[in-house]
């Protein structure tokens, strides 16, 4: 797999000196909030696309901005473009039930959803606060415009399917109450399926099928591969090919690693491969996007 990275960053407006002092002084670690949008897309052809717009806090100080785009063509070769700092993009927006959202790379689609989402509660706690909203299970992604990789213009001309979620977390602990995470959704025949478990501290499973969410048994694997059980029947992920797979700590600046520290995953991998779903009327294959992360 070939990328093509840029990384910028936008440091106007604090005065860093100032934030380490503080932090050398402060008895516990810091608190955190983070407000994160993510979206993603995969078209018939193979393309996978997925991009975040976040906004973290430490302490009482002003958020800090982040957005990266990434986007994988069939031959492997991608492109990965991140930006930190002020200079903010705007959140996705809602016009006549569709969202719709300009990514840092130059991505622009709208995602109009197949059905509903859900508002949860996943943590609300002293230690934590966890909100996960699930804007869009299932939905076809239409590109506005091919960015500026030219070779996608004509896969990824025709819509895919892809999901929409906004995740609020607040901690009051050195990081997450939590050591491993697993995520994902699946798409196939007229379905959808999202997971979310976590493990090593603090334990939870989640499973939202067709945008309710529903009971069952939920079964991880390598390479973040799972098996779900639910009335509807069964599902499987299978074939993944890594689309981002870091160190989270190398990929930001020394400083806010520092400030953050406890917060950032040792390792986050994310992979794109196929779904496939057994019911008691037929089967059904379609895509999965699912990731892995683990802090140390």
């Amino acid at each position: 797999m070939v990328f093509s990275n840029s990384i910028e960053f936008f440091a106007g407006g604090i005065d860093f000196i100032e934030l380490a002092k503080a932090a050398a002084v402060c008895k516990a670690l810091p608190n955190m909030r983070l407000d994160k949008w993510y979206l993603d897309a995969v078209f018939p052809d193979g393309t996978v696309w997925f991009g975040c717009r976040a906004r973290l806090g430490l302490w009482k100080c002003p958020a800090i901005p982040w957005a990266c785009g990434v986007e994988t063509l069939p031959d492997g070769w991608g492109k990965d473009v991140s930006h930190l700092g002020w200079k903010e993009l705007a959140k996705p927006r809602l016009e006549n039930g569709r969202w719709i959202w300009r990514g840092p790379d130059g991505f622009d689609a709208r995602w109009e959803p197949s059905g509903p989402g859900a508002d949860c509660a996943l943590a609300s706690d002293a230690r934590l606060r966890v909100r996960w909203n699930c804007l869009a299970p299932k939905a076809t992604v239409i590109r506005i415009n091919n960015g500026e990789i030219g070779k996608a213009a004509r896969g990824s001309a025709v819509p895919g399917i892809g999901y929409v979620e906004r995740m609020q977390i607040a901690t009051d602990g050195p990081g997450p109450p939590f050591r491993e995470l697993f995520w994902g959704r699946a798409h196939a025949g007229k379905s959808s399926l999202v997971w979310i478990r976590w493990g090593r501290g603090r334990e939870l499973t989640l499973l939202l099928e067709n945008g309710a969410r529903v009971g069952g048994k939920l079964e991880t694997f390598s390479k973040g591969n799972i098996r779900a059980r639910t009335e509807l029947g069964e599902w499987e992920t299978a074939g993944g090919s890594p689309i981002w797979d870091r160190d989270t700590r190398r990929a930001f600046p020394r400083w806010l690693v520092w400030l953050a520290r406890g917060m950032a995953p040792a390792r986050e991998i994310k992979l794109a491969g196929r779904a496939r779903l057994r019911t008691a009327s037929g089967d059904y294959t379609g895509s999965a996007v699912w990731e892995e992360v683990r802090w140390d």
